[in-house]
């Protein structure tokens, strides 16, 4: 349908432009006055044409030359349009290019595809967008399990899959009910490698696990109908955004600049990255760390953040004996 609808329509451009006109000139907008309909609309249309006339035939009129090389123009732009993109299907867009054809089918992959924008305060499936918000609210705690893929600056190297846990708590909400601050939180968070490894205490998957403490912050956009979430590592330069719109998921962009222009060869190196964020519930968490869904709570939070905390900054070992025990 989309292919044919191109066609007609060049055919009747072209149609348009080579049609004998004997009579017309140009007119300025000053000589429109009241006529015929059909000797009207003949001066509108040539008033259209007028800048390309002019050009070809100056106070000559649109003849048949002008519309003859207005034909010409018409054709070629419709046939490069052609040429370049071919409409595959609904929601399907082929790019044709030198290397290879790609296929992308926008219905299967993006959530809500043709859906009406929604309302303030609702996302696209109908759901309201402060539903994470609340459970954040209610649970005291978030847990995300992240998944993507990070390239680094370093040359040669190759783009690389990663999954992560992040456990969120020591949260602080602001006084939006008030109406004197905008609805948000901030909190702390620990970050662990999930790899497939399943160490013997769910504390290492954070300290032993490329570990690294976080803070997040969030709060309501009205021009988003969305919150806006940023989280950064204490010491280091990785920052991850991410827009919650009260689904169970969202994109994020995370990267890390050089640190401080360190370019010696044993340097962390920067790197951009894709993932996405996902809500789970703390039982879900729990089968992820091989813990208990009660090793997971608030209190004990903040005894595996002082330790991730402490190991970041160096202040302890905190991989020995002094680990807190499940349960915190």
């Amino acid at each position: 349908p989309g292919a044919q609808a191109v066609f007609w329509l060049c055919a009747g451009a072209v149609r348009f432009s080579v049609a004998p006109v004997r009579s017309w000139t140009l007119i300025r907008r000053s000589d429109f006055r009241v006529q015929p309909p059909t000797m009207a609309r003949k001066d509108e249309e040539a008033f259209l044409l007028e800048p390309i006339c002019a050009a070809t035939r100056p106070r000559r009129g649109c003849g048949a030359g002008g519309h003859l090389l207005i034909a010409v123009a018409v054709a070629a732009t419709c046939i490069g349009f052609a040429g370049g993109l071919a409409v595959s299907g609904p929601g399907t867009v082929t790019a044709l290019s030198t290397s290879a054809e790609t296929s992308v089918n926008a219905a299967d992959l993006i959530q809500g595809y043709g859906a009406p924008v929604p309302v303030i305060g609702k996302n696209v499936d109908g759901g309201d967008v402060t539903t994470n918000f609340a459970n954040a609210e209610a649970d005291g705690q978030i847990f995300f399990l992240v998944r993507g893929t990070f390239l680094y600056e370093t040359p040669g190297s190759a783009a690389k899959p990663v999954a992560g846990l992040l456990w969120c708590g020591d949260l602080a909400f602001t006084l939006f009910r008030g109406g004197t601050e905008p609805m948000g939180y901030v909190g702390k968070c620990v970050h662990g490698i999930v790899d497939g490894t399943q160490p013997t205490n769910f504390l290492d998957k954070f300290l032993d696990g490329g570990g690294a403490a976080q803070m997040i912050s969030s709060v309501f956009s009205l021009p988003d109908n969305a919150f806006k979430v940023l989280m950064h590592t204490n010491t280091g330069s990785y920052r991850v955004r991410f827009l919650d719109d009260g689904r169970d998921h969202a994109p994020g962009m995370p990267f890390v600049r050089d640190r401080d222009a360190d370019h010696s060869p044993n340097a962390t190196s920067s790197f951009n990255g894709v993932s996405r964020f996902s809500w789970i519930t703390r039982e879900r968490a729990a089968d992820v760390l091989a813990a208990k869904p009660t090793d997971l709570s608030p209190a004990a939070f903040q005894n595996v953040y002082k330790h991730v905390w402490d190991k970041n900054h160096g202040l302890a070992d905190a991989t020995t004996e002094t680990k807190p025990s499940k349960g915190g």
